[in-house]
């Protein structure tokens, strides 16, 4: 699991699992979403551990894959 630094956003993450998980990138409000999750969550690890899986478990994935 890929751990953030200071020069990298968690947005840039974020759409780098997009493009990684469903070959596209995320939409803003997609991105929105997710980093309220992850500011939401005392542990960044772990939040974006389950930003990998929910995006992984998810009809658009399956239907890709």
């Amino acid at each position: 699991m890929q751990t953030t630094t200071d020069s990298e956003s968690i947005a840039g993450v974020i759409d780098a699992f997009f493009w990684e998980i469903y070959a596209r990138s995320a939409k803003d409000e997609e991105i929105e979403k997710m980093e309220a999750y992850y500011q939401s969550i005392d542990d960044h690890d772990t939040a974006m551990q389950n930003i990998a899986f929910a995006l992984m478990n998810t009809k658009e994935f399956i239907y890709l894959y």
